[in-house]
């Protein structure tokens, strides 16, 4: 007989998050809100810490939290984020991102530029980023994009060359695994659909700023400075962290026999192609033609059934898709919620009457909001978690300063971004990467330093000066 393998430290956790849920809804409603809003807001809150303690997975937190939550409250409440269009957006865009895999296109685009151009560790770590930044507008997973499709070519690299973790692990290895990690959590702030976590900010920016953020309007805005870092970033690890290995004689022979491997360009790979210039066209273009990012990708995601990229089973057995379906929905429903209470109105009237921020000053404001941000990430071991946590509340405190919305949304997205590099656990990529055994905790966490302080630098001395130019501020 079995022994009785109950985790009591689950549900210790549990119960935190029914006493959170019942001691706010208790409280009672400041003036200016209902009670109503009061239970809304233990919901939230516990949703919140649920998905940092984690008692169980993303959308089992959600599920029980909401669900049972919802029987003090109206369903609609929890429920209507399913009829935003911005949940279904990254949920189409991960099923999208399938079929990058299952073409194979990643991968042979990975070994053609590594023939062209992948003579040194140098080029190599050129091509990656290149390669992340390609595929990127239509993965919303960096975890799929990086960890699946881009860094095992270059896994594969590291031992054709003998490096392996241990002693032979900086001969080129430790450089292209810390590499893979900046390059994605780069390109995650490049477009709105590069990164999950891009959307719930996005929601919270339209809910609580009133601000119409478009995904031209985004990348447009992110181009300058997240480019400026992704092109710089593989020569300033080079420098720091230097590979012992720096010229790779048989690059051209290695991307032959991947591409051998791989076989001629298959007619599923062509279409694949054309589908996603269009879709990037849409989106691009979507404010002139007046089509829905949306409805780009459901017509997408239609294309790509109809030709076969994939099947419906594969849509079926996607299970990221669906789990975050599942804890997005609800936590953006929430959020909703609490928006049509005018729950962060008041919030923000509240901060505003202790703290006098729009007589501070808005680069100030910003360096306050960007520092907490930056530091807080070292308790946070998922960017949703944190996106759901401190980005409400630095965007309640860009309305208390005054702020431009659209300033304080891509600062704000930006170091959402390159902040999961800080740590080996910031981001679902880091353990993925970490876990290889090439790069060391110590390393991992002062280069993702070095790496933050120097994306706060940029944005605030290139991308301020530049989002000025182009009129957000």
């Amino acid at each position: 007989m079995q022994a009785d393998k109950t985790n009591y430290g689950a549900i210790v956790k549990w119960a935190i998050l029914a006493v959170i849920v019942f001691a706010i809804s208790q409280i009672p409603a400041p003036t200016g809100l209902k009670q109503d809003t009061m239970v809304i807001l233990g919901i939230y809150i516990a949703s919140i810490a649920g998905l940092i303690i984690r008692p169980a997975g993303e959308s089992v937190v959600l599920i029980v939290v909401a669900g049972l939550g919802s029987l003090f409250t109206k369903p609609a409440n929890v429920l209507n984020g399913f009829s935003t269009t911005t949940v279904w957006l990254v949920f189409i865009a991960f099923l999208i991102s399938m079929a990058f895999v299952k073409t194979g296109i990643g991968t042979r685009i990975s070994y053609y530029l590594i023939g062209k151009f992948g003579q040194t560790t140098l080029g190599l770590g050129y091509v990656m980023a290149i390669v992340d930044l390609i595929i990127s507008p239509a993965t919303p997973s960096n975890t799929a994009r990086s960890g699946g499709i881009v860094y095992p070519v270059f896994r594969s690299i590291t031992t054709t060359l003998g490096s392996e973790p241990g002693p032979t692990g900086r001969k080129i290895g430790s450089y292209f695994t810390m590499l893979q990690g900046l390059v994605s959590f780069t390109t995650a702030g490049l477009f709105i659909t590069a990164c999950s976590p891009n959307l719930v900010t996005l929601d919270f920016a339209k809910k609580i700023l009133g601000a119409n953020i478009t995904w031209a309007g985004w990348a447009m805005a992110m181009a300058i400075p997240g480019l400026i870092v992704l092109f710089t970033i593989p020569l300033l690890l080079y420098k720091i962290y230097p590979p012992e290995l720096k010229v790779i004689p048989n690059a051209k022979e290695i991307a032959a026999q991947g591409l051998q491997k791989l076989g001629p360009m298959k007619k599923t790979e062509k279409i694949l192609i054309m589908l996603f210039v269009l879709a990037i066209g849409g989106w691009a273009l979507g404010d002139i033609l007046k089509i829905d990012a949306t409805c780009v990708a459901l017509a997408f995601l239609a294309l790509a059934l109809l030709f076969k990229l994939f099947t419906i089973e594969d849509v079926l057995e996607n299970k990221s898709a669906w789990n975050t379906l599942l804890w997005f929905g609800f936590i953006v429903g929430l959020s909703a919620s609490l928006a049509n209470e005018k729950f962060f109105v008041w919030l923000a009237k509240f901060v505003q009457g202790y703290l006098a921020l729009d007589t501070m000053g808005m680069v100030s404001v910003l360096t306050i909001i960007v520092g907490v941000c930056v530091i807080t990430r070292y308790l946070f071991a998922s960017m949703g978690a944190f996106v759901t946590a401190f980005v409400p509340v630095a965007f309640t405190i860009g309305i208390a300063a005054k702020l431009p919305p659209a300033v304080i949304t891509y600062m704000v997205a930006a170091c959402t971004a390159y902040g999961c590099a800080l740590t080996h656990y910031g981001g679902a990529l880091g353990p993925v990467l970490y876990g290889t055994g090439f790069v060391q905790q110590s390393t991992w966490w002062k280069i993702g330093g070095i790496y933050a302080v120097y994306n706060v630098l940029i944005y605030f001395l290139i991308g301020l000066p530049y989002w000025k130019l182009i009129g957000l501020w």
